[in-house]
């Protein structure tokens, strides 16, 4: 939080140069709340402490909502600010003045101005990470050019999927209304980028995943469902003076291992099929540059990696699990789960050599989503025995929290498995 609080004054100081003033703005109240963190009292999280000022029928009601709606906020500020910080730019003061003067959440947003100012200026950093200038004094949303090549950037948030065909008709004819024509040496294409978080998550809410990178799989996936629709009933790329499509999704998300609140921005390109042979070029060079600029990332990530789900894991021998005996006899009694708090541990484990005290422990919550996907037969053998029932939860407690290969070490190791093999349910 104190990293994140000296990046975000690094974007007041961007702002300064330019001469917007964040003083009693959205930046300001930000940057409040990350000083006064943790903002824990004898009742748990408490909401802000009065820095926000919410509607009657807001949709944040608790402190980890407030804290997962502030870092969506803070870490697009921020990544826009590290991209343009040294950026060639040219109309940059004017749209800063429109993004500081929308409100505190987007969630709470009545007029869109800020953020779709904001999703531009998230886009345009990535061009000024790879060097390019940018102006924004055109019509076109973004004009960014390195060397003798030309991109005319059309942004649009799209706000549900029945919009989404019509905005990005919307773009492309702005686009052949815009842009020059290309020259002989100069070239000139268009680039339309939509971000399409609330098409993939209509509640604008959050989204989560069972460890980093399966967190940044679920949005993937929901990118990757997205494009197929655009591609089946979507407006054809061929004979637009486009080089693509960008696709964005940004959102909170919260990690269940280890537990981590974070903020999601995933892309995907989708290239026009008919392009020669100068505009193909522009389209990789525009591709590579964008690509290398998001994955540099500053939020303290790893580089995406490809996932390699689990089949089955390698128990390092010695390794001890002790489970909660008096739940099991509940489990095996009834064949269904006691109540217990969701934080309540139903395993702990102490791998060779962590004997003083507990390797990890898992939740009661964690217990609940393992059995979530377990038929009524894999149910009905609960019953049978505590040893039965052991060994039928042990495996796919630890495959949720370690679904790919690779992470952690320690169950990946070449000592020989315990038991038999473990899957999942």
């Amino acid at each position: 939080m104190e990293t994140l609080t000296e990046r975000l004054r690094r974007f007041e100081e961007l702002c300064a140069k330019h001469d917007v003033v964040t003083r009693n703005t959205r930046i300001d109240r930000y940057r409040r709340y990350l000083e006064q963190l943790p903002p824990k009292g004898p009742k748990g999280w408490e909401l802000d402490r009065g820095i926000f000022i919410d509607p009657p029928n807001s949709p944040i009601e608790h402190g980890p909502d407030r804290l997962l709606y502030v870092l969506r906020e803070v870490h697009e500020l921020t990544w826009i600010g590290e991209g343009l910080r040294d950026a060639h730019t040219r109309g940059l003061a004017d749209k800063l003045q429109i993004v500081v003067r929308g409100a505190d959440f987007a969630a709470l947003d009545r007029n869109t101005a800020s953020r779709n100012t904001q999703f531009e200026l998230r886009i345009a950093s990535y061009l000024g990470r790879a060097g390019y200038r940018l102006d924004f004094e055109s019509l076109t949303d973004i004009v960014a050019t390195c060397g003798l090549t030309t991109y005319y950037v059309e942004c649009k948030r799209v706000a549900s999927a029945a919009q989404l065909t019509r905005r990005i008709k919307e773009a492309l004819n702005q686009i052949e209304e815009r842009k020059p024509k290309s020259g002989f040496v100069h070239g000139r294409h268009g680039v339309v980028a939509v971000d399409v978080t609330r098409v993939a998550f209509t509640h604008n809410g959050l989204t989560w995943g069972v460890t980093p990178d399966h967190g940044r799989a679920v949005i993937q996936e929901k990118l990757q469902d997205i494009a197929a629709n655009v591609k089946r009933d979507g407006p054809s790329l061929v004979g637009r003076p486009v080089v693509g499509l960008w696709l964005q999704i940004h959102i909170p998300s919260l990690v269940l291992w280890p537990p981590t609140p974070t903020t999601r921005f995933s892309s995907l390109f989708l290239g026009n099929p008919k392009l020669g042979l100068k505009a193909r070029f522009a389209e990789l060079r525009f591709v590579a540059h964008t690509t290398l600029a998001a994955v540099v990332s500053e939020l303290g990530e790893d580089a995406p990696r490809p996932l390699q789900p689990r089949s089955s894991i390698k128990i390092p021998a010695g390794t001890l699990f002790k489970f909660d005996e008096e739940l099991l006899d509940a489990l095996v009694a009834t064949g269904e789960l006691p109540e217990r708090a969701d934080d309540h541990v139903v395993l702990s484990v102490w791998l060779p050599g962590t004997e003083d005290e507990a390797f990890e422990d898992y939740s009661y919550f964690e217990l609940e989503m393992a059995l979530g996907s377990a038929s009524a037969e894999e149910r009905w053998q609960f019953t049978n025995s505590l040893d039965r029932v052991r060994l039928l939860l042990l495996g796919p407690l630890i495959l949720q929290r370690y679904p790919y290969v690779g992470h952690p070490p320690w169950l990946d190791g070449e000592d020989a498995p315990v038991g038999p093999t473990i899957r999942r349910f």
